[in-house]
């Protein structure tokens, strides 16, 4: 199975007196690359320094469905598997 992984962040150097919040988030799942817009926070703030990945991501999941994502992935990667199926010009058999 592909792991998640936050290639980048994208952040307001200040919010409504918060430093470096949070907007974007450019994320990967396996060969996809996507990127997440966030809300401005509200209630618990957790200063830029104290993030984590995990933290990071879990802000990601409440604004995608993760399982479809996961699920997604999964298929693009069995369908890569399969042998690719070459096409070439063929002459046309009445000429």
């Amino acid at each position: 199975m592909a792991t998640w992984k936050v290639q980048h962040l994208k952040a307001f150097s200040e919010l409504k007196g918060k430093e470096n919040v949070v907007y974007s988030v450019y994320w990967q799942l396996g060969s996809v690359n996507k990127l997440t817009e966030l809300d401005n926070p509200s209630g618990d703030f957790i200063p830029f320094e104290k993030l984590t990945e995990d933290i990071v991501l879990s802000w990601v999941w409440n604004k995608i469905p993760k399982d479809l994502w996961e699920k997604h992935v999964a298929e693009l990667e069995e369908k890569a598997k399969e042998p690719k199926l070459e096409a070439v010009s063929v002459p046309l058999p009445w000429a």
